[in-house]
């Protein structure tokens, strides 16, 4: 279940992430601010396990 939660808060994160910048930069950009929001995105889902986890 952790595995699914994991993903289902990862994609979340990354929309949402995704939806708040603009895509009208070059491909370059666009694919390093890809990495960057996936990034984020598991480094909040990480964040939560931790906090579920200590109650």
């Amino acid at each position: 279940w952790q595995k699914l939660l994991t993903w289902a808060l990862e994609s979340r994160y990354l929309i949402r992430y995704l939806i708040m910048r603009s895509f009208q930069e070059s491909v370059e950009q666009r694919n390093a601010f890809t990495v960057e929001a996936k990034q984020k995105a598991s480094d909040r889902v990480d964040q939560f396990i931790k906090n579920t986890q200590g109650q």
